[in-house]
C-alpha cells in the first residue's frame, strides 16, 4: 500500500482499517476499532460522499502508535515486512502536513507526530506542556533503524526548498531531538548558504560583550527595546543618506574631466559631536584636498539643506518626534574647514 492521495472515499478507509487491523497486534485491535468509529462518525459529517481527509490522516496519525513497535514486531506472529509497508504509508501520507507555518494547529501537529514516531519519551516521565497527545501516546515505544532512517529521509526531503526564517521557527521548537535538529540546521544552512554563516558570525560578534546565556529576562527585554529603538531610528536616517548619497553623485557627475573624485567620503554617526552639545547625529563630509573655497561652500550649504528639509519631514510625518539637532562638519586634510549645529 503506498501514499494515500486525493479525495478519502468510504471504501478506500474501511480497507486501510482492514489493513491496519491486520498489521496491529491483537491487544490492540479494539482501540483501533473505537478510534475508527470515533473518525467515521466525525468525518461523515464534513465532505458528501467522501470522508474529510484532515480527520482521516489524523485517525492513521493516531494508529501509527498501534502498531506492533520494535520489540513487539520481534513475536513471530508479526510480519515485520507488512508493518513497516503500513508504518511506511502513514508517514507518507501525513508528511505534507508539516508545512512552513509555525503557527497553523494540522502543521505543529504533524511535526510532533513526526517527533514521537522517531523519537519515543521514557513512560516514566509527566507529560509536559509542549506535548503532543501522539507523543503520550508513542511514550515507551521503541523504534525500528529503517523506521527512523525513513522519517528522517522524509523530514529531509520535505524541508529541501524552505527558508531561513522558516526554518530557524522549527529549530526553536520545544524538544526536538538531535538527529531531527541536525537536519534543521542542516537545511538551514544550505538554504542560507556562505551569506548565512558570515551573518551569524557577525550577530555572534556583535553579541558577545553583552554574553546573552547569562543576562536576565530583564536584562534582555531592555536590550530588545534599545535595539528596536536604534534599528527604528536608523531606518530614519537612511533616506538621508540616500538624499546624500544623489547630492555627491550629481555633484561629482558635473565634474567628469577632474581626474579625482571631490568627494573621499560622508560618515553619519550617532555618538560623536562637540562635547556639551545635545545632538542627535553627527554629519561628517571628508573631502580632497584639491576642493576649493566655492565648492567647499557649496558642498556644505547643500548638505545643510538637504538636513533641514529631512528633519523638517521625520518631524511632520512622526509628531511625537523629539526635537533634536544635528552637527554638520566639513573636513579637508584632517581639518574642520566648516561646521554648523542644525
Amino acid at each position: 500500500m503506498g501514499k494515500i492521495e486525493g479525495p478519502v472515499y468510504p471504501g478506500e478507509c474501511f480497507a486501510v482499517a482492514s489493513a491496519l487491523h491486520f498489521c496491529t497486534l491483537p491487544a490492540k485491535r479494539e482501540q483501533l476499532s473505537k478510534d475508527f468509529m470515533v473518525f467515521a462518525k466525525k468525518a461523515e459529517q464534513s465532505v458528501p460522499y467522501s470522508f474529510s481527509r484532515d480527520e482521516f490522516v489524523q485517525f492513521l496519525m493516531r494508529s501509527y502508535f498501534l502498531l506492533p513497535d520494535g520489540k513487539e514486531a520481534a513475536d513471530e506472529s508479526v510480519d515485520r515486512h507488512r508493518v513497516f509497508g503500513m508504518k511506511k504509508t502513514i508517514l507518507e501520507t501525513a508528511i505534507p502536513y508539516w508545512r512552513i507555518p509555525t503557527d497553523e494547529e494540522s502543521s505543529i501537529q504533524a511535526f510532533r507526530f513526526f517527533i514521537a514516531a522517531h523519537s519515543p519519551l521514557s513512560s516514566q516521565f509527566n507529560r509536559a506542556k509542549w506535548e503532543s497527545d501522539y507523543e503520550e501516546l508513542a511514550r515507551g515505544r521503541t523504534v525500528f533503524k529503517e523506521e527512523k532512517d525513513l522519517i528522517e529521509a522524509l523530514m529531509r526531503e520535505n524541508i529541501k526548498y524552505w527558508g531561513v526564517r522558516d526554518l530557524n521557527a522549527w529549530i526553536l521548537q520545544p524538544f526536538v531531538p538531535e538527529e531531527i535538529s541536525n537536519i534543521l540546521i542542516l537545511a538551514r544552512a544550505r538554504s542560507g548558504h556562505k551569506d548565512l554563516a558570515e551573518q551569524d558570525i557577525a550577530n555572534a560578534e556583535f553579541l558577545g560583550p553583552f554574553d546573552l546565556e547569562r543576562r536576565s529576562a530583564a536584562a534582555k527585554g531592555l536590550a530588545a527595546r534599545k535595539l528596536n529603538e536604534v534599528a527604528e531610528w536608523d531606518k530614519k536616517v537612511e533616506k538621508l543618506r540616500v538624499e546624500f548619497e544623489e547630492m555627491r553623485r550629481g555633484i561629482e557627475n558635473s565634474r567628469e574631466e577632474e581626474d579625482e573624485f571631490l568627494f573621499k567620503d560622508i560618515v553619519i554617526e550617532y555618538d560623536k559631536w562637540p562635547a556639551g552639545m545635545k545632538m542627535a547625529l553627527a554629519v561628517t563630509v571628508i573631502l580632497n584636498s584639491k576642493a576649493t573655497r566655492g565648492e567647499i561652500t557649496n558642498i556644505f550649504e547643500g548638505t545643510k539643506n538637504d538636513i533641514t528639509d529631512w528633519r523638517k519631514e521625520i518631524t511632520a510625518l512622526d509628531q511625537s518626534e523629539k526635537p533634536f539637532g544635528v552637527y554638520l562638519a566639513v573636513k579637508q586634510e584632517n581639518a574642520v574647514v566648516k561646521q554648523a549645529f542644525i
